[in-house]
């Protein structure tokens, strides 16, 4: 049997100066301190994606049959929903995960903008990074409620992320992931019951 291997976070050198896009600048050098950081046995592994043709084939001589590129909606860094779908589709080994910001768009404009990712890019899933915003919020931060219930009742995946990086290592505490799961979880149900 042949194992499939899909990689669920993949941000491209070439999308980003932080994700160490030029050689030689602050941006490089922070993203190979943080690989050193997490373990990483090659922390300039990320110098084959400066490229879409370098990235495409790092993927496939890894064996990945998927790999998720994931947008970014924050104050510091933004990969517009409609450049990762732009990727996404030159790509059948790529899938993309759109991101919104309800601090700088208003939560309406952010439900509507996850709709639009999902709905006509045909992103597969949201992500968001409340510890990266100005300012940083928890996970379980009211603000997110409408977002979350909203991805919850389309049936698409939220992708919550934090990191070495988060300018307050608070806002990675996972029990507020499991306190909002289980209210959107009893809000959700009880809005099905109600429909019924």
């Amino acid at each position: 049997m042949t194992k499939r291997v899909i990689d669920v976070r993949n941000r491209p050198a070439f999308l980003h100066d932080f994700y160490g896009a030029r050689p030689r600048t602050p941006e490089a050098e922070t993203a190979i301190w943080l690989n050193r950081r997490v373990g990483s046995k090659e922390p300039e592994h990320f110098v084959r994606s400066r490229t879409e043709e370098g990235f495409l084939t790092e993927i496939q001589s890894a064996g990945i049959e998927k790999a998720v590129v994931i947008g970014r909606d924050t104050p510091g860094i933004k990969n517009l929903n409609d450049e990762i779908a732009s990727l996404v589709s030159r790509h059948r080994e790529l899938v993309g995960a759109g991101s919104v910001d309800p601090q700088r768009l208003g939560v309406q404009e952010a439900v509507e903008e996850a709709e639009r990712a999902v709905t006509k890019l045909g992103l597969k899933a949201i992500n968001l990074e409340p510890g990266f915003l100005s300012p940083p919020l928890a996970f379980d931060d009211p603000l997110f409620l409408p977002l979350y219930e909203a991805l919850a009742s389309w049936g698409t995946p939220l992708l919550l992320m934090s990191g070495p990086t988060t300018p307050d290592l608070k806002f990675n505490d996972a029990a507020a992931i499991g306190r909002i799961a289980r209210a959107v979880h009893r809000r959700t149900s009880r809005s099905l019951a109600q429909r019924e």
